[in-house]
């Protein structure tokens, strides 16, 4: 909805005013994120270790599972097309090449409904092995750059968005239930910290070179180089055996 409504106040009161609206929004969810405060029970909390023997504990919980480190490093990668292609060279190709924000608003508002139905999918989904579900899930992304390299119709850049979005929500949601359900619980936070960090380690690279790569070599090659990475990083997390064959614990 808010990529939807952002491109409707982009057409009608302009990019600045659609800023500052955007800006009251996160006013009022701070707002409400205040009024949590009251549930804060510091007792619960237990005795913490020194930062670095954390740090420590949760690295030896990741280094023992291949899945972990496999899944992180593909995602790093895929991190590393997805942010530029939402928030760089996907807007500036709408701008170019199609109608502008309110062609990205109907490409990123369907990327944003293939999200919901990800989650909603994944709710009703019990396979057998969820990671190798969730990174087929994940390779359906590359098809979202190429389309736009090769100027599809609009309407086929959307599905690509949509099919992306329910790829990565299926396997968001695989992937936080597989932690939870094989990580120990006091080890949890660690690794979850380790994946976080991971993950998204080469996104700000990616904002960063975006521009000046598609001032380079263009657009069209940009966005194709995109596709191939993700091709590779999904694949190479794929050829771990235990990304395809780790089971939910019953």
């Amino acid at each position: 909805m808010g990529y939807s409504l952002g491109g409707i106040l982009v057409v009608l009161l302009g990019p600045g005013l659609a800023l500052a609206i955007d800006g009251l929004s996160f006013l009022v969810a701070g707002i409400l994120i205040w009024q949590l405060r009251k549930f804060d029970k510091p007792g619960d909390i237990e005795k913490q270790q020194p930062v670095f023997k954390e740090m420590k504990d949760g690295w030896k919980e990741v280094r023992i599972r291949p899945w972990i480190l496999a899944c992180v490093s593909a995602y790093s990668l895929v991190i590393m097309c997805y942010e530029p292609l939402l928030a760089v060279v996907g807007p500036y190709h709408a701008k170019v090449e199609l109608a502008g924000a309110p062609s990205w608003a109907i490409i990123a508002g369907a990327h944003s409904l293939g999200m919901l139905c990800g989650v909603i999918l994944a709710m009703r989904l019990r396979p057998k092995h969820p990671l190798f579900i969730g990174m087929i899930g994940t390779l359906v992304f590359a098809f979202w750059p190429l389309a736009t390299a090769l100027n599809l119709p609009i309407i086929v850049i959307a599905l690509t968005a949509f099919a992306t979005g329910v790829g990565f929500d299926l396997f968001f949601v695989f992937w936080i239930t597989s932690l939870q359900t094989h990580i120990p619980k006091e080890s949890l936070s660690r690794v979850v910290s380790y994946d976080a960090f991971g993950s998204f380690l080469l996104g700000p690279l990616g904002l960063v070179i975006a521009g000046p790569l598609v001032e380079l070599i263009g657009i069209k090659e940009t966005l194709l180089i995109s596709s191939i990475i993700v091709i590779v990083a999904v694949s190479a997390g794929l050829s771990v055996k235990s990304v395809r064959t780790l089971q939910p614990v019953k």
